[in-house]
């Protein structure tokens, strides 16, 4: 099974296309579903030919249906409350580990970095940070070699050594699961790396969806992770709220119709809603706050 938001969508599109009329509205869907405009989050996407088989696939059909509604209004969502959380230098400070897993990956391969140009590509996709490296001598092939064995090293670090949630993020993951919040990750990270941090947090279960690198195909400011994350919640847009430390991730809130709350850990201005420089210091009315003035 091919992986990403755009597969999906041609998979259970096409699978409606290809259902009975005793299922209901789900031939008007696929009917609905044969081309998406260019302008949407998603992109355009010309479905293919295919078979499917009803039962096996109506989970990729309801996600299917929810992400290309958002645009078009052609999905009615749920009321529930979401948050969307960054992961990288949000809900765990990442950055030495991922320096060291760079540093020593690309001096393998005779590549010398600075911390500069690191920190410069820091929570950018691997396939958009490689290239700017290896200028010419960039392949697919050793584009996908550096990745994999940067991501292998940075899992056995995280393993070996532990992680540690930033300040005030554990105490606000139970207390949104408390009252009811539903939660997702929406990172730009592998999902072997999005899953090794979970585990070492003991949090997985307070997140009712994940979506990573594997599952996007443009990377923040894009607003496609926070449309994808927001549909495996089945959450309206305008009853989500984003929680970054980059410019970029920000700026895909707002693009996606979503509040944010910005944590800028060196002080510097970040265009959200709300600003903390820890999540520690937010106030504990903040979220019910931000969204009830996103229905004012």
């Amino acid at each position: 099974m091919e992986h990403g938001l755009q597969s999906v969508l041609t998979e259970a599109a096409t699978c409606a296309a290809r259902m009975p009329a005793d299922t209901g509205n789900m031939d008007a869907i696929a009917r609905k579903f044969q081309w998406l405009h260019k302008d949407d989050a998603i992109g355009t996407e010309k479905l293919s030919e295919g078979t499917c088989n009803f039962n096996s696939d109506t989970q990729r059909l309801e996600r299917a249906r929810s992400v290309a509604g958002y645009r078009k209004g052609r999905v009615r969502m749920s009321k529930a409350r979401a948050v969307l959380w960054d992961m990288d230098g949000t809900l765990i400070d990442s950055e030495e580990f991922h320096w060291i897993s760079w540093r020593e990956t690309l001096a393998k391969e005779g590549i010398a970095i600075s911390h500069e140009q690191f920190l410069a590509s820091f929570g950018q996709r691997n396939d958009s940070i490689i290239p700017q490296w290896l200028g010419g001598e960039a392949t697919a092939e050793r584009i996908a070699r550096i990745g994999n064995g940067k991501e292998e090293l940075y899992r056995d670090l995280v393993r070996t050594h532990g992680m540690q949630p930033l300040p005030g993020v554990a105490s606000w993951l139970h207390r949104l699961h408390e009252q009811g919040w539903l939660q997702a990750i929406a990172s730009a990270a592998p999902r072997p790396n999005i899953d090794v941090v979970l585990e070492a947090l003991e949090a997985a279960h307070y997140f009712q969806g994940i979506v990573s690198a594997e599952d996007v195909h443009r990377g923040k400011p894009d607003p496609e992770v926070y449309l994808a994350a927001a549909s495996q919640l089945a959450a309206s847009p305008d009853r989500c709220i984003v929680v970054e430390d980059a410019v970029a991730g920000v700026e895909g809130a707002r693009r996606a119709g979503m509040r944010s709350i910005g944590v800028s850990h060196n002080g510097n201005p970040l265009p959200a809603d709300i600003v903390v420089q820890s999540l520690d210091l937010l106030d504990s009315d903040a979220f019910d706050r931000l969204l009830a003035r996103g229905a004012a």
